[in-house]
């Protein structure tokens, strides 16, 4: 019978371990899965007008997510972030 040392314990248990973590991103993900480093957090002060359109122009491919909105007049941040979500 082989003797069991620390040694060789640690070594499989080490080698089984990193097997869970050394996956695929899509395994993780998903088909169509955007992770959040490849995600432009955008965030706009002025909402209507210019700032639409800045906000409109910084898209990459719909990746980005709108993180803030500031405007002095709620109705048109609110309108602006529905156009974008």
């Amino acid at each position: 019978m082989k003797k069991k040392s620390r040694r060789n314990f640690i070594k499989k248990s080490t080698l089984l371990g990193t097997g869970f973590f050394i996956v695929p991103r899509n395994v993780l993900g998903g088909v169509g899965y955007t992770p959040p480093s490849d995600q432009l957090n955008l965030a706009a002060i002025g909402a209507g007008g210019k700032g639409l359109s800045d906000i409109n122009n910084s898209s990459v491919n719909g990746r980005e997510r709108i993180g803030a909105l500031c405007d002095v007049d709620f109705s048109i941040s609110r309108s602006s972030a529905s156009i974008n979500n």
